[in-house]
């Protein structure tokens, strides 16, 4: 089956969604964990399953290419990204002025959009891959 060698990469990205929930509910709730690593890992995993394009896995039918003009597919870039950016934003500004700070718009900022963003993203990517894999159509042509 083509999407065999999909599954490390839908794994990796599953594990990134432990990592960021863990960090950002941490810093929400000003847990004193080591939240920093958390996010930082998750970023990391984020950009491993970003690189998968640069894999060449194999697609369902080599005649498709990216879907640029669905809606669907831009809101998934846009939302993935603007989750994933701004973490690394975050993450460098928490390690600049330190995390222990009050930062109590910061704090919601990043659990209530930033994640939210994120995981909506990561969501449509998630599902439209189960949709391929199951019914043998990409959900990004209906949208």
């Amino acid at each position: 089956m083509w999407w065999y060698s999909h599954l490390p990469f839908i794994a990796v990205q599953i594990i990134a969604i432990y990592f960021y929930y863990t960090g950002s509910r941490r810093f929400y709730s000003k847990e004193e964990r080591p939240i920093l690593i958390y996010i930082a890992i998750g970023i990391m995993l984020d950009f491993v399953v970003m690189s998968t394009p640069m894999f060449h896995l194999p697609k369902m039918d080599e005649t498709l290419s990216v879907p640029w003009t669905s809606i669907l597919f831009r809101m998934h870039i846009l939302s993935a990204m603007t989750g994933m950016v701004g973490f690394i934003a975050m993450l460098i500004y928490l390690w600049i002025k330190g995390k222990n700070h009050p930062y109590k718009k910061l704090r919601i900022f990043q659990y209530k959009f930033l994640f939210t963003s994120w995981m909506f993203g990561v969501s449509i990517a998630l599902i439209s891959f189960a949709f391929k894999v199951i019914f043998g159509t990409r959900i990004y042509d209906y949208f």
